[in-house]
């Protein structure tokens, strides 16, 4: 008797742990400039692009604003226009985003001091009510913030793995990732021996519990970076890579996120 109950006990406790998953849904986008120099630089100036989405410097939802980058020594000012690029004309190789004309972080010093500028934002929400919701990891281009401008840059379909099991309720995929290349605009006077380099990214994530123990996960990823030797006033290229459709995205044909979705809607209903 006592055996019966206990079964009784365990079989409806995994089937309501069964049915709270998934849950937990959340995204995060991020932000990341870095300048690193070895000297001081005087009456230092530079130009770096800004992640691009619908037009307007953003990082996922957040407009990206001047006061961002404000730091004590530091004069800064958004601009479409620098010392070396119209941006209405297309250059050979240029990658656009209809929509998405490029604009410019300008950072000056009179005195830069070596070591390190950073700036990080980070712009999230969690507890999601439906995966429609999600940021668009997998075609971000045009959807989501990235930085522009682009050089060689052709994106590619990322490749779905195999399914290891049939009845799995995610599909996975290998992120393609693709290089690409960007102009910064730098000048300054320094030591012949200085070294400045100049990282930007831009990340994109979502996430949610799948099960008790397990952490699902998709994203993508533009990154940005190149080292100026010496004191060459002028523009400077920056390699890169691309890198998107990297991880496992709910199928939403499955009965477990049918489910999910059904649940949330009548939630939502009854409020």
């Amino acid at each position: 008797m006592l055996f019966t109950i206990s079964v009784i006990l365990v079989t409806g406790c995994l089937s309501l742990s069964n049915n709270d998953y998934p849950k937990f849904l959340s995204t995060n986008n991020e932000y990341n400039l870095e300048i690193q120099t070895n000297t001081p630089l005087n009456n230092a100036t530079f130009y770096l692009p800004l992640p691009m989405k619908n037009g307007m410097p953003m990082v996922g939802n957040r407009l990206l604003i001047p006061n961002d980058f404000k730091q004590e020594g530091y004069f800064i000012a958004f601009t479409r226009s620098t010392p070396w690029l119209d941006i209405n004309v297309t250059h050979p190789g240029e990658y656009l985003v209809l929509g998405n004309d490029p604009c410019f972080v300008r950072i000056y010093a009179d005195l830069w001091p070596n070591g390190s500028y950073r700036v990080g934002i980070h712009n999230g929400t969690h507890d999601l009510v439906s995966p429609m919701l999600f940021i668009n990891t997998f075609h971000p281009v045009g959807n989501e913030s990235i930085i522009l401008p682009k050089w060689d840059f052709s994106p590619q379909q990322p490749i779905r793995k195999p399914l290891s099991n049939p009845f799995s309720d995610f599909i996975g995929y290998t992120g393609r990732k693709n290089k690409q290349s960007t102009w910064i605009y730098s000048d300054y006077s320094a030591d012949p021996n200085s070294l400045v380099t100049v990282s930007i990214q831009v990340k994109g994530t979502n996430q949610w519990l799948d099960d008790y123990d397990t952490w699902l996960i998709n994203n993508y990823d533009d990154f940005f970076f190149g080292g100026i030797s010496g004191e060459p006033p002028g523009e400077h290229l920056l390699n890169g890579e691309f890198t998107f459709g990297d991880g496992n995205y709910p199928d939403l044909s499955s009965s477990k996120w049918q489910q999910f979705i059904q649940r949330n809607q009548q939630g939502a209903s009854q409020k």
